[in-house]
């Protein structure tokens, strides 16, 4: 398994874009509990998606993220992978792009949010 540089840099070109698509920062109104097998659940912020694009390791088939949660004593940091192949998540993604409306920028959105997720590994610093 090699990491995929070409695709990372991608990733950060794609966060610039996003960020200056006319609907960014319209968020779906519905309240929505997102469970554990789903990206939304590790998102904090819905509008952090762009640094999270960022943040993902990208991988020869797919992507993995760290979702690190804090207390007083002790950080730790859980590992997921993404249910979906890199062109698949990609094309999920490109999709926020092309959106001409704040109502498909919402359904867009969730639509990404929905992804499903896998626990891989976690550790306790």
């Amino acid at each position: 398994m090699y990491i995929d540089l070409e695709t990372e840099m991608y990733l950060q070109k794609l966060d610039s874009e996003i960020r200056q698509q006319t609907y960014w920062g319209v968020v779906p109104e519905m309240p929505i509990e997102w469970q554990p097998d789903q990206l939304g659940f590790y998102l904090s912020d819905p509008i952090s998606l762009p640094a999270f694009l960022t943040k993902l390791r990208v991988f020869e088939k797919g992507f993995a993220f760290d979702y690190i949660e804090e207390d007083v004593f002790e950080r730790k940091i859980t590992v997921f992978a993404i249910n979906e192949n890199k062109e698949k998540f990609l094309a999920k993604i490109e999709k926020l792009l092309d959106c001409q409306s704040k109502g498909e920028m919402c359904e867009t959105l969730l639509y990404i949010w929905a992804t499903p997720v896998t626990y891989i590994d976690e550790a306790v610093c």
